[in-house]
């Protein structure tokens, strides 16, 4: 990986909390985690905006559009793209993450 495109380790962005398999409490019948198939990101919002990718990547000039959030703080969660029928499309991400092809999300 490109030297460029990693963020350095004195940033203050937190690793990701990765889902893990285990034993489940004793009053649960059952656990799940939905998979959205899409890319994982921590978004570090206010006047330090960054994006990476759970591996490091630096994702922050492909989706500026997120320095429009509001507040100070740290989201860790998956960037999806939605398909016309409304359900996640992964390869919508990719042209959009991948080839930077900004008209992918730009009307939402």
């Amino acid at each position: 990986m490109n030297q460029a495109n990693q963020v350095s380790k004195t940033q203050a962005v937190p690793e990701p909390t990765l889902a893990r398999s285990g034993r489940l409490r004793a009053h649960d019948s059952y656990a799940f985690e939905p998979k959205w198939d899409g890319v994982r990101a921590l978004v570090r919002c206010g006047n330090e905006f960054r994006v990476r990718s759970r591996r490091g990547w630096n994702m922050t000039a492909r989706v500026p559009e997120l320095a429009a959030l509001p507040g100070d703080a740290v989201l860790d969660g998956e960037l999806v793209g939605l398909g016309s029928d409304g359900w996640p499309y992964f390869p919508l991400v990719c042209q959009r993450l991948l080839n930077g092809d900004n008209r992918i999300g730009s009307s939402t």
